[in-house]
Order: structure tokens, then C-alpha cells, then sequence
């Protein structure tokens, strides 16, 4: 059948009406002046009435079919609704739990766009067919799909084979299969859907042209990768190709021999990066935060701008202080003077190894003073900083966990260990732990117990869980 004989093509083009050249059987008929009450009738949704003697003029008339092929047509396009909104949801459910398990976005964001694809596919198909803009946007989110996926499965299997993907390699291995098996499974669905523009090819050179545009207009990140890309590509073919003339040497006589003269060893100039093998640099060594459960705890990036982790800058001369030695310094420490902001801090979730997504840089030039670390926000962030400040002067400090919040711990060599909190609360706070785990609160210094007599926390009781000194770098 031509496509302007289907019904959808005529309501669309000609609003319902045929077209001069139609040749289906109802035109046709009339042209030839023929009577086509059988197709006129079935078209209409109308029957006529078996009645061998019509009562009346009325009951031989015909009577149009009560609408049920329209109420099971608004019934069945409801049901496919509910079935695709049941289907997303319950499997995007199912992400966030596998998601929250093995610590990445990975499994929520794969069953997630499975759970849309297979929707459209199995329920929507039609539109996207009869509807040219769908079809179009349709095509392109396929297209922009695998490539991601394609793009996700090189990244994950560079970091599983590097072991620095998830902490559990079976876990990681499975999460590699399960890519593997959606892929070729879209690929499948952008097959059977290749004649729709736009095609693949021209997906990627858009893509690449767009990411050229952003790179030189000193859009960022992309701005960033175009100048590490073009800085290693100079390095690589500008050596030995050194234009700068050689001076001439006048020869002169060769003197006579003298005795040999013994030339010292260069001195060994250590790098000035951070080791991301061992977190360390000069005099100190970093440490990530990890709680029981070995999960990264997160901030606001008050010193890793990029994986906004908790990172303990600890130093290799840091000795335990006396108690007057404490008060001194946290006299001169200015931390308990940030005030406090209930922000939910990120670092929960992190693809590949919390350490290989530490802006080493930044921390770098934060331990050589050339910047200064952002303004603490939630506790976590202001027991990193307190940390971080004791350890560069020279005194050893913990990182203490407790529920839902963090504070800092001093063993000083006469009084043992001093619970201190700084968390918003413009002066400096000592921590009593009693038997049950349960932390309670009071001003430090005589001249602010007048200011208020004990502290509680606004969010509940708070319980001491454990003590990190150093933290971890895996």
C-alpha cells in the first residue's frame, strides 16, 4: 500500500481527506461507479441490522457500533504507561541498592537507561515511527547512549585491569560483564533502527566539532584536557629538535696533565608532586578517611576540590603535645571561627579508587602555602582542618568518628587524650566520652563557659564509634 493510502499519513498530511491520486478501494469504487457499502460501512464503525421485516424506517438504518475499540485503546495506552513507569522506577530502585553496595553510580545509571530503552521499545514504539521529531530524538539518544557505554566500558576495563576500580574484584568483574551484555544488546536496538536520522556518523563528528568549540572557548573541563593533550604532544616531537646554534670553540694547546679532580654527587632534587603511589611529599604523607564499612568519607571539598574527599594531611615529625601546648595552639587556631552551613557532603559515591580522584595538585600548593583550603561548611570538614593545621605545626592530631558527626582527638603526654570540637560554634570545644559511647560538650577555655554552659547537638545524641590518626591510602 502506498504511504499516502495509510491512515495515519492522510491524517497527517491531507487532515483526514484523500488525495486526488488515492488509490485506495473506497476511491477507487468511485471512480469506477461502483457502490462500496462494505468498506464504507466498516471504515464508519457502523453495521447494519438483520432484520428480515424493519418495523419502521428507524430500525432499518444503520446503528454504530458501541465505542469499545476506542475505551480498549485509552485502557491499553494506560496500561503501557503504568507498565513503563513500574519498570523504570522499580529497576532504578534496584540501582541505587546494587549502587549503595559496591560504592558506584555504574549499576544505577546502566539499569536505569535499560529499564528507558526497553520501555520505548516495547510500549512506545509506534510514536517514535509516526512521528518524525520523535524519531529523530529517539535516534540521536541511542546514538549518544552507546557511545557512552562503549566509552564507559574502556574506562572500566582500564581500571579493573589496573585494580583501581571497585574494592571487591568479582564485583567489579560482574559490573564489567553486565556493560559488556548491555552493549551488545544496544547495539541490537540501534541496528533494528538505523534508518532513522540522524546516522552515527554524523552523531560523532558533532560530537567531536562541539568538543573542539568548548576546548578552545576555555570551557572547563574540556578547555583543560585540549592543553595536557597539546602540551604532551609538543613534548613528544620537539625532542632533539633544538634550533639554537652551537657556539665554535677556538682550539687551544692541551695543557699539561694535572691531577684528577674528584667531582661530587649530584644531589638528588625531589620530585615536586605528590607521590599518588604513597600519598607522600617532602615531609608529609596524606591519608584518606574510610569508615568501618571502608567507604570514603566525604566533605565539601575544603581541600580535594575533585573528589571532595576527607584528606589528613599528616606530618613525619609530628610529636604529641603537652596540654599547655595544646591550649597554645589552639589559641592561635582560627577554625572554630568558620560558621557552620548543612550541606550534604558528596564523596559517597566515587568511581575507581577514592585516591585516584584526589586533586593532588591543590593539596600540593595548600602544604606550600601558595593557596589557602575553602571554608570548612558541615563537622567533617572542620575536623580535617583542624586536623591538617595541627599536623603542619608540628603537633599529632586524630580524626574521631562518630554518628553522624566528626571531631578531633589530642594525646597530650601529661593528660592524656583531649576530645576538642571546633564545628561552628566560635570557640573551642572539649569532648567528654563517658561509658556509654555518649559525647557531651563544654567550652575549653574559662572565658567562654560564661557564654553558654554545655553544648548539645542539634541533630541528637552523638556516639563515639572510632579514632583515624593517620587515614589510609590505598
Amino acid at each position: 500500500m502506498p504511504i499516502w493510502d495509510r491512515d495515519w499519513y492522510r491524517n497527517w498530511f491531507f487532515k483526514g481527506k484523500h488525495p486526488p491520486a488515492c488509490t485506495c478501494v473506497d476511491c477507487t469504487n468511485k471512480r469506477l461507479g461502483k457502490s462500496d457499502t462494505k468498506h464504507s460501512a466498516a471504515r464508519k464503525n457502523i453495521t447494519p441490522i438483520k432484520t428480515s421485516k424493519p418495523d419502521s424506517i428507524e430500525s432499518a438504518r444503520p446503528v454504530p457500533i458501541v465505542q469499545k475499540d476506542a475505551y480498549h485503546k485509552r485502557a491499553n495506552k494506560i496500561n503501557n504507561y503504568v507498565l513503563s513507569l513500574l519498570l523504570i522506577f522499580s529497576l532504578s530502585i534496584i540501582g541505587i541498592g546494587i549502587s549503595i553496595f559496591v560504592g558506584s553510580f555504574i549499576p544505577l545509571w546502566i539499569l536505569f537507561g535499560f529499564s528507558l530503552i526497553y520501555s520505548i521499545e516495547k510500549w512506545f514504539y509506534l510514536p517514535t515511527r509516526k512521528h518524525k521529531v520523535i524519531g529523530k530524538l529517539y535516534r540521536l539518544l541511542l546514538n549518544l547512549s552507546i557511545l557512552s557505554l562503549l566509552g564507559l566500558i574502556i574506562w572500566t576495563g582500564i581500571q579493573l585491569f589496573s585494580q583501581q576500580f571497585v574494592q571487591n574484584p568479582l564485583v567489579g568483574s560482574l559490573i564489567f560483564l553486565a556493560e559488556f551484555c548491555v552493549f551488545i544488546w544496544m547495539w541490537r536496538i540501534v541496528s533494528k533502527n538505523s534508518w532513522r536520522w540522524p546516522s552515527m556518523k554524523l552523531t560523532v563528528f558533532s560530537l567531536i566539532c562541539v568538543f573542539v568549540i568548548f576546548a578552545f572557548a576555555g570551557v572547563q573541563p574540556i578547555s583543560s584536557y585540549k592543553d595536557n593533550f597539546l602540551a604532551g604532544w609538543s613534548n613528544t616531537f620537539d625532542i632533539g629538535n633544538d634550533d639554537t646554534p652551537v657556539p665554535v670553540v677556538p682550539i687551544s694547546p692541551i695543557p699539561d696533565p694535572e691531577p684528577p679532580v674528584v667531582t661530587p654527587m649530584p644531589t638528588i632534587v625531589q620530585d615536586d608532586k605528590i607521590d599518588y603511589k604513597t600519598g607522600e611529599y617532602e615531609d608529609f604523607y596524606l591519608g584518606i578517611v574510610y569508615d568501618s564499612s571502608g567507604t570514603a568519607i566525604g566533605g565539601n571539598g575544603c581541600y580535594d576540590d575533585e573528589g571532595e574527599f576527607i584528606v589528613l594531611i599528616n606530618n613525619k615529625n609530628a610529636k604529641n603535645p603537652t596540654y599547655s601546648d595544646l591550649l597554645s595552639f589552639l589559641k592561635s587556631d582560627e577554625t572554630e571561627q568558620f560558621s557552620y552551613q548543612f550541606i550534604l557532603p558528596a564523596g559517597s559515591f566515587y568511581y575507581g579508587s577514592a585516591e585516584s580522584n584526589v586533586n593532588l595538585d591543590r593539596i600540593r600548593n595548600i602544604i606550600d602555602g601558595k593557596i589557602q583550603p575553602e571554608s570548612p561548611k558541615v563537622c567533617a570538614d572542620f575536623a580535617e582542618r583542624l586536623h591538617n593545621n595541627a599536623e603542619k605545626a608540628g603537633i599529632r592530631c586524630g580524626y574521631v568518628l562518630g554518628t553522624m558527626h566528626s571531631f578531633n582527638v589530642f594525646e597530650t603526654t601529661d593528660k592524656g587524650l583531649i576530645y576538642v570540637d571546633d564545628t561552628g560554634t566560635s570557640f573551642d570545644c572539649e569532648a567528654f566520652i563517658d561509658a556509654n559511647g555518649k559525647v557531651r560538650l563544654q567550652p575549653l577555655f574559662p572565658e567562654d563557659k560564661s557564654k553558654i554552659a554545655s553544648i548539645t547537638y542539634v541533630g541528637g545524641d552523638v556516639y563515639y564509634e572510632e579514632t583515624v590518626w593517620d587515614g589510609e591510602w590505598k
